[in-house]
């Protein structure tokens, strides 16, 4: 059917006729301007063609044209051409809302009669078409908000006379589009068919749904598992949702309402977004995507309530706006949460993917694209569907991720258990094991603490014993009246200092040995005054028995590199050994260097009581006597040979004992020294008096004896009585040597020398100090002091100093 009432020549002819007034002439423009016009629109409109090959066409947008409606039509209009002439045209469709007529020229150029009108892939809820064709216009009405001949469907049957031509007028209105329309003529058979497959996948998917919320519900209950309720309660409203969307409620209720489909899919997705958090165990992992998550389902509870305060379209934006924020968001936290290791997340991930992607398909027509999905409500519902069943795969594959890990922990504990028992055993061996040993080291602790509390009376006889001879001495000195009871006096009192000193030097390095961190020294040293001064006082010792000390001295060089303080104290304790134990006969002192072989040898060779076997094997245990107790028959604290041994470590040395009971002991000592290679200089001071000692001591006591003893040795002494004082007098005066003491108030004595050092003074300064200490000693040496005496020092010592520096 062609669209305009005359062929192209009757136009020319009614052009061509002569008017016989004004008033026909203007009825002539009028009627000219209406062909006109019809003529215009019947050729915009491209005629569209129903063949064999494509019997269903799309009427929108292709071959028609859009028009905006300005009120809803009360009858049919009588010619489309005309009625359009009055219209506006539109140039897109408002998603918001809004009322449209669409026009477009159909050719039936098939055998079928019978057809169907279809609008679908949206939601309309009002549709009038109009079909004019030989004269004959049908109507037809249709929509959401009216009954329908097909279940679920839009459709309305028409028929079209094959080979005819026919113009189609579509009216149709809605508060909102939920996407781009679509209006198809179909063959009726087609169509049926279409609504069989359509309504099958519709009802399937719903009632998959349904059976899933019905045994999630029941399962969380049961459980009291919120997972499994909260899943439900999304799989509930889904269905409320999609159900309405697809007229169910109407089609078996009557329920023509849009707040059935729109309102439902707000507590969806609420339900949906706690159903992951708790899946997720989100609180756990990231509280920033928590608390964006409840943010989102407390936004979704405030959309569900103001509903009648918003136009459809305007809550049907905020809708699609929802479900794109939903949807990223459960992406993000379920990679976020895959890739923390959270197993279960793998069916998360995948159901939001496909609810992600069939979402973006089925709007991409929206944004000019081309249709993907030719049914977009019905793709997105089957992709949802997926969606949940892989949501209930994802529960599913937790139930079997905590299984697994219950079974492991159960075969760990097993494991656990297996090898405690294992364990057990082991370790009752090891106890008894262990309970003998550790009986084994309380018999040797109580043995060891036997010992040393025989040491502590020991060191307590062995102390207050030569403190006896002193103060006694000292006391009876007022009593006295003789110069020869004196001067015994003056002995028992030399003897006793003599011997308090050597055991206080015994206890002292005992302490400093005993960590085997000592290390000695290497300093220059003559050893020459060393030997004179141990004979002077071991012929002290043998003054009162009869014994002889034979001193043999080989070879010895002038000078050597070493630690003088450790050697003397090793020569001294092995020669006070062998002239304690030796009652008569002679105790030999023989020292020879070997210059090949860069050794000093030592021996040390008694006639005295000797030692067994036995004895020799604990000669060097800590704190032991060869005899002990009330009865025995020596003094002494039973370090000696401890120490020498300390000694010998320290200084490298080699130790070797010989003895036999009633015939003697020989003790023979390789000590490693280097001799100096030139003869050392004499730098002795002068013996004429004119040599000045300065004396820094903050004793006042100590200070005056070491005054007196330099004078006695011929020298003038000055006393400064601390550091400061010190470096005050030596940049005043030059002074022949310095006695430094080391620990004093406001500055020690080893930051004095250091500070004299710097001024480029270069007098002898000799320690006297009480602290014997390896490292003390060290640092003397290392800060510029030239030698080292410990307290209490004799006349002797300071004699030697004054004379060797």
């Amino acid at each position: 059917m062609l669209l305009s009432c005359c062929t192209a020549s009757e136009h020319k002819r009614f052009l061509t006729t002569k008017p016989h007034s004004t008033m026909q002439l203007l009825a002539l423009r009028v009627v000219f301007f209406l062909l006109a016009s019809c003529l215009s629109y019947s050729t915009a409109a491209e005629l569209l063609v129903l063949n064999t090959d494509t019997p269903n066409i799309d009427i929108f947008p292709e071959g028609s044209r859009l028009f905006v409606a300005t009120q809803a039509p009360e009858t049919a209009p009588s010619s489309a051409t005309e009625f359009l002439a009055t219209l506006n045209k539109a140039p897109i469709i408002n998603r918001l809302g809004g009322k449209y007529w669409l026009y477009a020229k159909i050719q039936n150029s098939t055998d079928i009669r019978h057809w169907v009108f279809d609008p679908h892939n949206s939601i309309i809820d009002r549709i009038d078409a109009y079909v004019y064709q030989g004269g004959v216009t049908q109507q037809l009405r249709t929509g959401h908000l009216y009954p329908q001949d097909f279940a679920l469907h839009y459709g309305r049957e028409i028929e079209l006379l094959p080979g005819e031509e026919a113009e189609v007028l579509i009216y149709f209105e809605s508060r909102y589009y939920s996407s781009l329309p679509s209006f198809e003529i179909t063959p009726a058979t087609t169509f049926r068919h279409k609504v069989l497959t359509d309504n099958t996948w519709i009802l399937g998917c719903i009632g998959a749904i349904l059976v899933l919320s019905i045994y999630n519900l029941f399962l969380g209950i049961w459980t009291n598992d919120r997972n499994y309720i909260y899943y439900a309660l999304y799989l509930v409203f889904s269905i409320l949702g999609w159900s309405a969307t697809f007229n169910l409620w109407a089609q078996w209720f009557e329920w023509y309402s849009l707040k059935l489909i729109l309102i439902p899919f707000f507590p969806a997705i609420a339900f949906n977004i706690l159903y992951f958090i708790h899946f997720l165990e989100l609180p756990k992992s990231s509280q920033l995507l928590t608390r964006i998550s409840y943010s989102l389902v407390a936004i979704c509870a405030v959309i569900t309530c103001i509903y009648p305060w918003m136009s459809p379209g305007s809550y049907f934006m905020l809708l699609s706006m929802v479900t794109a924020v939903w949807l990223v968001l459960g992406l993000v936290v379920g990679i976020y949460r895959l890739r923390q290791g959270y197993r279960p997340a793998v069916f998360f991930v995948a159901a939001f993917t496909v609810v992600f992607v069939a979402v973006n398909l089925s709007i991409l027509p929206n944004l000019g694209f081309k249709e993907i999905i030719a049914n977009a409500d019905l793709g997105t519902l089957i992709a949802q569907t997926i969606d949940m069943l892989l949501l209930a795969l994802a529960l599913a594959h937790r139930i079997r991720v905590l299984r697994d890990e219950r079974e492991s922990a159960l075969q760990l504990a097993v494991d656990s258990e297996q090898r405690a028992s294992v364990q057990e055993k082991t370790s009752n061996s090891i106890l008894t094991e262990a309970n003998a040993k550790l009986q084994q080291a309380l018999d040797i602790a109580e043995d060891e603490s036997t010992k040393k509390n025989n040491f502590l009376r020991t060191v307590s006889h062995e102390l207050r014993t030569p403190l006896h001879s002193i103060v006694s001495s000292a006391e009876e000195w007022d009593e006295s009246s003789s110069d020869a009871d004196k001067r015994e006096l003056i002995q028992y009192i030399s003897d006793g200092a003599a011997r308090l000193a050597a055991q206080v030097d015994n206890l002292v390095l005992l302490s400093e040995t005993d960590s085997n961190e000592l290390v000695a020294g290497s300093y220059t040293f003559e050893l020459q005054p060393i030997l004179e001064r141990l004979s002077a006082n071991m012929k002290t010792l043998l003054a009162r028995k009869n014994v002889e000390l034979v001193v043999s001295v080989k070879n010895l060089p002038k000078g050597f590199y070493g630690d003088a303080y450790l050697l003397e104290h090793l020569l001294r304790t092995n020669l006070e050994n062998a002239c304690k134990y030796t009652e008569k006969g002679t105790v030999h002192f023989d020292i020879e260097w070997l210059i090949d072989e860069h050794f000093l040898q030592i021996q040390f060779a008694d006639t005295g009581c000797g030692m067994s076997e036995s004895q020799l094997e604990r000669v060097f245990d800590d704190f032991s006597q060869l005899s002990a107790g009330l009865d025995r028959q020596s003094e002494g604290l039973g370090l000696g040979l401890t120490v020498c041994k300390r000694l010998c470590k320290a200084l490298n040395a080699e130790l070797d004992i010989t003895s036999t009971v009633n015939v003697g002991t020989t003790v023979n000592i390789k000590v490693p020294l280097t001799a100096m290679s030139e003869k050392m200089k004499n730098q002795s001071l002068d013996n004429a008096g004119r040599g000045l000692v300065l004396i820094v001591e903050d004793n006042p006591v100590d200070a005056k004896v070491l005054g007196r003893i330099v004078h006695n040795c011929g020298y003038e002494a000055e006393i400064a009585h601390s550091g400061k004082a010190a470096i005050t007098a030596v940049n005043k005066k030059v002074y022949s040597m310095i006695l430094m003491d080391l620990q004093m108030p406001g500055m020690d004595g080893i930051t004095a020398t250091t500070e004299i050092r710097k001024s480029g003074i270069t007098t002898p300064i000799i320690a006297v100090t009480a602290n014997s200490d390896m490292l003390v000693r060290k640092q003397c040496m290392e800060r510029g002091m030239n030698g080292f005496l410990v307290k209490p020092v004799r006349s002797a010592d300071i004699k030697r100093v004054l004379e060797h520096q």
